[in-house]
């Protein structure tokens, strides 16, 4: 049978070229939409997993301090150190003796543990979670090591004394004239301070257990 010409004929080059034309802009608009939706995925998923880190930094920060016990310790070199110890200008922040060590099996030690914060100064940004295996330290262990936040600008802790006073440093001298300090004082409340790259600043105010 045949067929009617216009009916058999095929689609000439303009045609051919203007239908092209159209599946590209499509294509383009098409592609342009998904890469925009992708790159805002993947800002979103960046930002919550900063958030995420931040909370669980502030998270151990809250559980240790809010465990700390009166429990002074002697370090590598037989001195005593305070049961809180806290020095803004040092690598090591914030150190201190809590309590609550997890001993599933019921093993024969102690409950306590020494914890420290530091931000040492040859790996920049980095906030660090340390935990001594012994509390006194004439073993010569080292401590567990556990990175927490690789954005940190800047770690500011402070301290109340029993009079509200606010101390950038614990413990605070008992005695200009003798230079002693009181190992065993604890702080009211003791205030972390974070400023991150990519959140700003957060900050956590603590009140110490038994105040």
């Amino acid at each position: 049978m045949k067929c009617m010409k216009r009916q058999c004929r095929g689609f000439t080059l303009l045609e051919l070229l203007v239908a092209i034309g159209v599946f590209s802009v499509l294509a383009i608009m098409s592609y342009s939409t998904l890469s925009g939706i992708l790159k805002q995925q993947g800002i979103t998923r960046e930002k919550s997993d900063q958030l995420n880190r931040a909370q669980k930094a502030m998270l151990h920060l809250e559980r240790d301090i809010l465990q700390i016990v009166v429990r002074p310790i002697r370090d590598q070199y037989g001195l005593e150190q305070g049961a809180v110890i806290g020095d803004e200008y040092k690598d090591i922040r914030l150190e201190f003796t809590r309590t609550g060590r997890p001993n599933p099996n019921f093993a024969p030690r102690s409950y306590l543990q020494r914890i420290s914060y530091a931000m040492p100064q040859d790996e920049e940004g980095k906030l660090y979670r340390y935990v001594w295996p012994s509390l006194d330290r004439a073993d010569g262990a080292e401590p567990l090591k556990m990175l927490l936040l690789d954005d940190v600008e800047e770690m500011t802790v402070r301290f109340y004394d029993n009079q509200g006073e606010e101390q950038g440093e614990w413990p605070p001298v008992a005695s200009q004239a003798t230079g002693q300090s009181n190992l065993r004082a604890m702080p009211r409340g003791i205030k972390v301070v974070l400023k991150l790259k990519s959140m700003g600043e957060i900050w956590r105010l603590l009140e110490m257990p038994g105040s």
